[in-house]
C-alpha cells in the first residue's frame, strides 16, 4: 500500500521521541508501537512482528482493563492478520472468527472495523474452503 522499508525508520523515530515525552503505555504510544509491529510483518520479520503484538496486548489488555476496548481488539485483529503471515491460517481463522463477533457486539455489525474484520476473514476463507467460490458473500 505504501513504502513499508521507508516508513519503518520513520516509525521508530517517532516511538523514540513518544516514549522519551509520554513514556511506553501512553495510547499514542501504543498505536505507534501497533504500527511498527505491522511494519516488520509486512516486512517479512512476523515473528518479531507477533511477539511485540503479544506484549502489546497484554499492555493494552492492563492499560484499558477491558478485553472489549477497540484498541484491544485491534490489536487481536493485527495478531491475526500475522499468524497469516506466518502460515497460520487456522489459527488466523479461529482469532478472526472471534474478533468479528466481538467487533460485531462492541461496535455493531455495520461498524467499518467490523467489516474490515470480516473481509479478512472473507479472504482467508477463500483461501482455505474447498469448493468456496472465490469472492462469495458473507457480509452485507
Amino acid at each position: 500500500m505504501g513504502d513499508a522499508a521507508g516508513a519503518l525508520p520513520l516509525h521508530e523515530e517517532v516511538l523514540r521521541d513518544q516514549r522519551e515525552v509520554l513514556g511506553d503505555t501512553h495510547p499514542a504510544v501504543m498505536i505507534t508501537r501497533y504500527n511498527i509491529a505491522l511494519l516488520k510483518g509486512e516486512l517479512g520479520d512476523p515473528v518479531t512482528a507477533l511477539a511485540e503484538l503479544d506484549v502489546l496486548l497484554e499492555q493494552r489488555l492492563a492499560c484499558y482493563a477491558s478485553p472489549d476496548h477497540p484498541e484491544v481488539l485491534t490489536t487481536r485483529f493485527g495478531r491475526a492478520r500475522t499468524l497469516t503471515r506466518l502460515g497460520e491460517t487456522e489459527s488466523a481463522v479461529t482469532l478472526l472468527r472471534e474478533v468479528v463477533a466481538d467487533r460485531a457486539r462492541v461496535l455493531g455489525e455495520g461498524h467499518r472495523e467490523t467489516r474490515k474484520a470480516q473481509k479478512e476473514l472473507d479472504g482467508l476463507l477463500d483461501l482455505t474452503t474447498p469448493g468456496w467460490p472465490t469472492g462469495a458473500a458473507r457480509d452485507p
